[in-house]
């Protein structure tokens, strides 16, 4: 988190003065989880020379805001509506529950049904969401 990160810097265990690229992801959860001020004091220590990447589900004023602030001639990639938060509709969704005994048949086995498991097959994708490493 930029609390985390800000910790380390304050206690010397990190040191930001060369970083030439930073990435933002999830800005927008991160600016509605109160973490502005952390984030600002960590642009603080960061040179203004730099490629700075933000990755948004959502574009709200907030990350608005904080890009038009910290961004210098940005580039924008937008897919879908920006202002409504809806998930694409040519992407299939699946949550499935399972046990920690049985859950790499199962995944194995949504993979192979949506051909994404076929190694000769170049041109499928699958991506996969879970919750812990």
């Amino acid at each position: 988190t930029p609390g985390r990160i800000q910790d380390f810097c304050e206690g010397g265990q990190l040191r930001l003065g060369r970083v030439m690229k930073l990435t933002l992801d999830e800005a927008d959860r991160m600016l509605d989880m109160g973490f502005e001020p952390q984030i600002r004091k960590i642009l603080q220590m960061i040179p203004r020379q730099r490629q700075t990447l933000f990755f948004t589900a959502t574009w709200p004023q907030s990350v608005r805001r904080l890009a038009a602030e910290f961004l210098n001639g940005p580039y924008t990639v937008t897919i879908g509506n920006r202002d409504e938060l809806k998930g694409n509709q040519d992407i299939t969704q699946q949550v499935l529950c399972c046990t920690p005994n049985n859950k790499n048949m199962i995944l194995t086995d949504l993979l192979r049904k949506a051909g994404v498991a076929d190694r000769s097959n170049t041109n499928a994708k699958g991506l996969i969401f879970c919750s812990t490493k």
